[in-house]
């Protein structure tokens, strides 16, 4: 495939953006550093993150649940970050509730894909956060281990001027 040269600076772009937001992570979030925490694929509007099922399994071989629900979790908190960085929008994000619905055993490294934030909820949110000094947003992940769809996820994320 052929790659435009704008499109070759982008893509070094997102991926230096990546990892200073992954160093980033794991200095802030400790868990992320044992759990071996990595961005894989991020761009303005979609994330994938993933983790090595080494550090992240249980006693039966599988991925333990509250590594999954994790990085699911993880997925949508770093996309938002990565805008409210990239858009010099302050505010301190938390994740308010998470719901992560379990369909088959992770039994390798897994990762988790959060591509459904639109430039309409992300301009509302902006929106919302400006006017209100408070704003929520629904995302989704889906998480795979070989392909397979292990989980899926719905979390809602609050964005707050004040500090927690």
């Amino acid at each position: 495939m052929f790659i435009k040269n704008e499109d070759t600076e982008s893509v070094k772009q997102n991926s230096n953006k990546a990892d200073e937001l992954k160093s980033y992570i794991r200095k802030s979030i400790p868990l992320t550093e044992f759990m071996d925490f990595n961005i894989d694929e991020l761009t303005d509007f979609s994330v994938k993150v993933s983790v090595p099922i080494r550090t992240n399994g249980n006693h039966y071989n599988t991925a333990f649940g509250g590594s999954i629900a994790t990085l699911g979790i993880l997925s949508g908190w770093t996309l938002l970050h990565s805008k409210m960085k990239e858009e010099n929008v302050k505010g301190t994000l938390v994740i308010k509730q998470s719901i992560t619905k379990y369909i088959a055993p992770a039994r390798t490294d897994f990762e988790a894909v959060c591509n459904d934030l639109t430039r309409e909820n992300w301009n509302n949110f902006k929106s919302e956060l400006s006017n209100n000094g408070k704003a929520s947003l629904i995302l989704h992940s889906q998480l795979f281990s070989s392909e397979t769809l292990v989980a899926k996820q719905e979390s809602i994320y609050v964005a707050l001027l004040k500090a927690v």
